[in-house]
């Protein structure tokens, strides 16, 4: 398992005002000591094994909400792989009636509006939770208009604020929260990722170009898409 981000004492909801541009690094036993930071640092492992299980972060969404102020989410320098738990693991010790549909109402609640992915981070972890990135990014964080992940990163690149395969053939996820009404996906693009679309909250249209082979994509909760356009050179989708 991996490090689960915590809560701050119940009341403890008035900070003072000079706290909420800082930064505040969780290490997994200070809780206490938020005091309304806007950044949440969250700290890696140490002498955690060789395995991507052993070095796994992960951040329960059922706690991250009780960082009231919290604008940012970060992962400090170490940091290798990532995983957003959604919901309960097997002896988890929780009331029988929490549900993964409890994890995520929590994550309706969070104001993180961006992530910044360490320079060491290499890929989120596959956990039965799901993939963090290419699954429930989306549903983890609603409001999130900004991901930065590192230009070394073997797997992911971020252009326009849309995450895409490093080399840019596949598009991962389109922001819940990422400004701007219309978007026309790049020509270089030949896959969309079914979860790409999902639970997005400003888009209107979307253009698909014509290398864009992809017939399984969801947009189950754009609240405000109305219109999707094809290439007509798209000799699939067309």
């Amino acid at each position: 398992m991996g490090l689960a981000v915590s809560v701050i004492m119940p009341g403890a909801q008035v900070f003072a005002q000079d706290n909420t541009t800082a930064e505040f690094t969780y290490t997994g036993s200070n809780d206490s000591d938020y005091k309304g930071q806007s950044t949440v640092v969250i700290e890696g492992k140490a002498n955690s094994g060789n395995t991507e299980e052993l070095q796994c972060v992960t951040v329960d969404m059922r706690k991250l909400v009780q960082f009231k102020n919290a604008k940012v989410l970060k992962f400090a320098k170490g940091v290798k792989y990532v995983a957003f738990k959604t919901k309960p693991d097997t002896g988890d010790k929780l009331d029988d009636k929490i549900t993964g549909q409890d994890y995520l109402k929590s994550a309706d609640k969070t104001g993180i509006e961006k992530i910044e992915f360490s320079s060491d981070f290499v890929k989120p972890y596959s956990h039965d939770w799901g993939n963090c990135i290419e699954e429930k990014l989306n549903q983890c964080f609603p409001k999130l208009k900004k991901v930065s992940i590192s230009k070394n990163n073997k797997y992911y690149k971020v252009s326009n604020d849309v995450i895409f395969s490093k080399d840019g053939k596949k598009l991962v996820m389109y922001l819940a929260n990422r400004p701007g009404k219309n978007y026309k996906i790049p020509a270089k693009c030949r896959k969309i990722g079914y979860y790409a679309f999902e639970n997005v909250h400003n888009l209107k249209s979307v253009t698909i170009s014509k290398n864009v082979k992809s017939k399984n994509v969801s947009f189950a909760n754009a609240e405000k898409l109305e219109k999707i356009s094809v290439s007509k050179k798209n000799k699939v989708l067309a």
